[in-house]
């Protein structure tokens, strides 16, 4: 086998490596910060429309311009998810609660570390 071709699979190799390494840190990011959202919503108490918080209340953060932030944030992405999921609701002045009971039948109370 050639130099060339033997240089050519190696960095194939190194590409695939890098790739599956890529995807295995984005899903643990994922997860870590949806069990962060879920701990910080019942810190702060936030899991019913009476005690819903705003956003900025709990700590979630949008994005910002000015941020220059080494490590990404990725709550206010998971937020959205969570509300789309209809696992966060939003009430009529804006704050946010988690919903318990849609929490516990949907397939990502596996990520709940009260469990």
């Amino acid at each position: 086998m050639s130099e060339s071709i033997r240089a050519f699979i190696i960095i194939i190799l190194v590409v695939v490596l890098l790739g599956t390494l890529g995807v295995y840190l984005m899903g643990f990011t994922y997860r870590r910060t949806v069990k962060d959202l879920f701990m910080i919503f019942r810190k702060a108490q936030a899991i019913s429309p009476e005690t819903a918080k705003f956003a900025d209340e709990v700590g979630i953060k949008g994005k910002s311009l000015l941020s220059l932030r080494v490590v990404r944030d990725y709550k206010p992405q998971i937020l959205q998810m969570l509300i789309k999921e209809n696992i966060v609701h939003i009430t009529e002045e804006g704050k946010l609660f988690l919903s318990e009971q849609v929490l516990a039948e949907h397939q990502l109370s596996s990520l709940d570390k009260r469990k």
